[in-house]
């Protein structure tokens, strides 16, 4: 059997900042994250394989990942392809694409910070000092979220 060459990283697009800042969370113990930006609504979170190919353990954990936020499915992109990765059930209650007003907004930007700060503090713990490498673009991310809240005061 000929070995197939996979990428180095797996993009993942995610809906808003405090459910990126979960993932992140999840996968920083095994894997290094960056947590970017992509637009107001939408994070790109990028994870770092190993040398040794994980794609499929990286998979599985975020298809569980995606199940139990009942987010019914996400964007992924790998070797320059895009695929979408579907689990459980869709909460659509509230989808993250819909207007809100500021004091909606505030809350949930507030609930992006306190997720972004238990992921800090949580990989910290798990890592030891100077382990916020393991999930990159955090610290940029928390200062981001903290101006938008300030503006809307």
């Amino acid at each position: 059997m000929i070995p197939i060459e996979v990428s180095q990283a797996v993009a993942f697009e995610i809906p808003d900042l405090a459910t990126s800042a979960r993932l992140a969370k999840r996968l920083a113990g095994r894997w290094t994250i960056d947590l970017m930006a992509e637009s107001d609504e939408l994070m790109v979170l990028v994870v770092e394989l190993q040398p040794s190919p994980d794609l499929a353990a990286l998979l599985r954990e975020v298809e569980a990942w995606v199940a139990e936020e009942a987010l019914c499915a996400v964007r992924f992109e790998v070797d320059g392809r895009s695929y979408v990765l579907e689990a459980g059930e869709a909460k659509w209650d509230s989808p993250p694409w819909k207007q809100v007003d500021s004091e909606t907004r505030k809350a949930q930007l507030q609930e992006a910070l306190t997720s972004v700060d238990s992921t800090i503090a949580e990989v910290s713990d798990r890592e030891g000092p100077g382990s916020q490498a393991r999930v990159m673009g955090l610290k940029g991310l928390r200062d981001d979220i903290a101006l938008a809240l300030r503006l809307l005061d």
